[in-house]
C-alpha cells in the first residue's frame, strides 16, 4: 500500500483502513477522493486472481501435503470469497439457496460487480423482491435491507425465514433447531398455530398466504380425530406419502401422528 499509494502505514501506529476508505458498515466517512473500502478491496483483487490462487495453493499444501491448488470451479464464487470473508467455520454459503445449487456470485455478482463504483457497499445488497428472484410479493420494505425489513404485524422477516446467509432450511443443522422445536420440522416457519395458537384468525397471512395447518390432512379447515386416523392409516399403507409426512423426514411414522395430535383442535377461522 505504501509503495503504490505513497502512504506511510508501516511507520505509523495501527491504522484503521476505514479511517481513509469510507465504510457504511462502520459509519466512517473516509477521506475526500478515496474510494470506499469495499470498492478498493474488490476492484484491486478482481484483477489479481492469480494471487488468490497462490494463497489457496499454499493453504492446500499446508493442509494436505499436496502441491498445487485445490479442485476449483471458477464459477463457484466461494473459494475467492472465503479468502477474506468468513469461510469454512462460519459458512456464509449455507442457506436454502445454496442447497439449490446457488453460489455467492449468483446473488452478489463477481468481484468486479461488488467493486463497482456504482454500488454503495453494505447498502446496495441483493434483494429478495427483485424480479429475477422471488418478485414483489416477497420484497423487503422500501430502501431497507432484508435484515431490517418487517411484515405481518411488524414481525421481522428473519423471525420466520432466519438471518441472512442462513435462510431456512439451512445446511447447518444448528440453524434449523428453533423451527424444528416450534413446528416439528426444518424450514420456514409456516405453521400458523406456532404464534396464533389453535384458533387462527381469518384473513391473509404473510405474503398473502392463507391459513396453514399441515396437520389438517383432509383439508377441511380443522384438525380432528379424522386427521389422526388418516395419518395413522398412512403409517401402515402409505409410509412415504408426503401428504402425511408431517416432519418432512421422508417417511410416515409415529412422530408424524404425534405432530397431528399436538395440533388437535386447531381451526382456521373463515
Amino acid at each position: 500500500h505504501d509503495d503504490e499509494s505513497g502512504t506511510n502505514l508501516v511507520g505509523s501506529q495501527p491504522v484503521l483502513c476505514a479511517s481513509c476508505h469510507a465504510s457504511p458498515a462502520l459509519g466512517t466517512t473516509g477521506q475526500p477522493g478515496v474510494k470506499y473500502l469495499s470498492h478498493s478491496m474488490h476492484e484491486k483483487h478482481a484483477g489479481e486472481d492469480g494471487v488468490v490462487i497462490n494463497t489457496m495453493a499454499a493453504s492446500w499444501l499446508h493442509s494436505t501435503g499436496t502441491l498445487g491448488a485445490p479442485p476449483r470451479n471458477p464459477e463457484d464464487g466461494t473459494e475467492d470469497c472465503y479468502q477474506c470473508h468468513p469461510g469454512v467455520e462460519t459458512a456464509c454459503l449455507r442457506d436454502t439457496m445454496s442447497s439449490a445449487g446457488m453460489w455467492c456470485t449468483n446473488c452478489h455478482g463477481d468481484m468486479r460487480a461488488v467493486g463497482s463504483e456504482d454500488r454503495i457497499p453494505w447498502v446496495d445488497e441483493p434483494k429478495c423482491g427483485d424480479s429475477a428472484c422471488h418478485g414483489p410479493q416477497y420484497a423487503e420494505n422500501p430502501n431497507t435491507l432484508y435484515r431490517n425489513s418487517t411484515g405481518h404485524g411488524g414481525l421481522y422477516c428473519e423471525a420466520c425465514h432466519n438471518s441472512t446467509h442462513a435462510i431456512l432450511p439451512s445446511r447447518e443443522v444448528r440453524d434449523n433447531l428453533q423451527t424444528i422445536a416450534l413446528q416439528g420440522y426444518a424450514g420456514t416457519l409456516t405453521e400458523c398455530t406456532v404464534c396464533h395458537g389453535l384458533t387462527v384468525p381469518n384473513g391473509q397471512g404473510p405474503h398473502g398466504i392463507a391459513c396453514t395447518l399441515s396437520a389438517d390432512v383432509d383439508d377441511d379447515g380443522d384438525v380432528d380425530v379424522t386427521d389422526i386416523q388418516l395419518n395413522a392409516n398412512a403409517w401402515l399403507v402409505e409410509p412415504v406419502n408426503p401428504v402425511y409426512d408431517q416432519n418432512r423426514d421422508g417417511v410416515v411414522d409415529v412422530s408424524d401422528i404425534m405432530l397431528v395430535a399436538r395440533s388437535f383442535g386447531a381451526v382456521c377461522q373463515t
